[in-house]
């Protein structure tokens, strides 16, 4: 878990130097960790749909992988893996349209 000199921290994303504008694509992808019974973490990311209300509605899984524990939540996963798993992301947003018949 990443810490600071006050404990467990959150780790901030790399983000635009504007100030959110609120607004989101009609489609994304929701992220989850699962701790499973034989010690390892399962990092789930299932495909979304926005609601009118803004909520997201998941469309079904999109992919899923298992860490062992320690290394997940020490943040010590290789960087080759997490730039595969990024590339995998911004892939999907780009097809979601099309994978669902809902081109913009």
């Amino acid at each position: 878990m990443a810490r600071d000199e006050n404990g467990p921290t959150l780790v901030r994303g790399v983000t635009s130097p504007e100030p959110d504008d609120g607004a989101r694509g009609a489609r994304g992808v929701i992220a989850s960790l699962v701790k499973r019974a034989d010690g390892t973490v399962r990092l789930v990311l299932d495909d979304a749909r926005m609601r009118v209300d803004g909520s997201w509605e998941p469309r079904g899984i999109f992919t899923s992988r298992d860490y062992p524990a320690a290394p997940l939540l020490e943040l010590q996963v290789d960087p080759r893996e997490l730039e595969s798993l990024g590339f995998s992301l911004v892939a999907r947003l780009v097809t979601a349209g099309q994978v669902y018949g809902e081109g913009d």
